[in-house]
């Protein structure tokens, strides 16, 4: 599946709201093909991003959704290995991300693992604040840095 990747200067100029709905339209639309949303990289890894919610670890149903992908994805690729790496903004203190990244990453791993990918195959890891997806400043709220990173070699 070809995915549609914006450019930086699209990604900047548009609204989160639209991103959204348009990163959840590639999505369903993956899903009703039957293919699953992932982006491939240019070494053929598979790469998802599960998003949370400011200062939660609790995982929304789209994540619930994607989680469930990201196993059939496994399940599909007999030997896969899953790399779950969570991340916080540099909203609160570095201790408060740090302890939050690990509490995403542990609610990824359960949920796949409840999802039929046996726990061996998944390596965890968190980085708190610390390895941001998107540079900001101190005490900014930015949603594409509140993710948990999964990568399927």
């Amino acid at each position: 599946m070809s995915a549609y990747k914006p450019t930086c200067h699209q990604w900047r100029t548009a609204s989160p709201a639209l991103i959204c709905c348009s990163a959840l339209g590639l999505v369903l639309a993956a899903c009703s093909n039957g293919e699953p949303p992932s982006y491939p990289d240019t070494a053929g890894n598979h790469q998802f991003q599960v998003p949370f919610s400011t200062g939660r670890s609790a995982l929304t149903p789209y994540s619930q959704d994607l989680i469930a992908t990201v196993a059939h994805t496994v399940r599909a690729e007999p030997g896969a290995r899953v790399l779950v790496v969570g991340k916080a903004d540099t909203v609160g203190s570095a201790s408060q991300n740090w302890s939050l990244s690990r509490k995403r990453a542990q609610a990824v791993k359960d949920s796949l693992v409840a999802a039929g990918v046996p726990p061996d195959e998944i390596r965890m890891s968190w980085t708190g604040e610390d390895q941001l997806n998107v540079p900001t400043g101190n005490n900014v709220s930015e949603w594409r840095n509140r993710t948990v990173d999964i990568m399927v070699p």
